[in-house]
């Protein structure tokens, strides 16, 4: 079915979204995701956000052009060519991983023009396989590292001392928080939960930066507003 496009903007200091405002009137498999520079409005065709309300079943999900990883904290596209598969940061709206696809009619051949819709995409709730239905065949890929990312946080407003949820991707054992440049206390409940104490800040919004063993970084401007 087609269905409109909408474009919410979102307050990271209240955690909230503002809008919808319908941007277009297309067929939800021709409706392609977008994410400014620095996270504050990410765009979704209707479909692809209708797709969310579906079972979650790994892998065998119905493609999609974009999809979210279970969190939100990750989103998925595939090129209009056919090229490449693009990872991006929903709340930064920064490309953590690029995957070169060969879409290829042979090994030596010319490559296939897409014509009509993007490529099909499905990937599993963690965001680690991801499978793009090709012109020519399927190709799948295996994360071996999820990308480290922060989708909601909540409650948005926390005293000191009190506890958050940070729920993303890429979380591991040995992980590393401040919270406002100060060192946070926190738990790895599972790859897509954290859990930290707040530490002793001034009241108003405030950073929080991670930083896995492997080296990867995140930070996320204004991410929690403390009382």
């Amino acid at each position: 079915p087609s269905g409109p496009e909408y474009i919410w903007s979102y307050n990271a200091a209240s955690d909230t979204f503002a809008g919808p405002v319908i941007v277009g009137d297309t067929p939800w498999v021709s409706g392609l995701a977008a994410v400014d520079g620095d996270g504050g409005i990410t765009a979704l065709a209707q479909g692809t956000l209708d797709q969310r309300l579906l079972p979650s079943v790994p892998i065998v999900q119905p493609g999609f052009d974009a999809r979210l990883n279970d969190t939100g904290s990750l989103l998925y596209s595939t090129g209009t060519d056919g090229s490449h598969i693009a990872v991006s940061d929903t709340r930064n709206g920064r490309l953590q991983v690029q995957l070169a696809v060969q879409n290829r009619s042979s090994g030596n051949g010319p490559p296939i023009p897409i014509i009509g819709g993007p490529q099909p995409l499905a990937i599993d709730p963690s965001g680690s396989k991801i499978l793009g239905a090709l012109q020519n065949g399927v190709g799948y890929f295996e994360l071996s590292v999820v990308p480290l990312a922060v989708g909601p946080v909540s409650p948005a407003n926390a005293s000191v001392g009190g506890m958050i949820q940070l729920r993303g991707s890429g979380f591991v054992g040995g992980i590393t928080a401040t919270i406002g440049g100060k060192a946070a206390i926190c738990s790895v409940v599972n790859s897509e939960t954290l859990s930290c104490t707040v530490p002793n800040l001034v009241a108003g919004a405030t950073a929080i930066s991670l930083t896995n063993p492997d080296g990867q970084t995140y930070s996320l401007e204004n991410a929690l507003v403390v009382q």
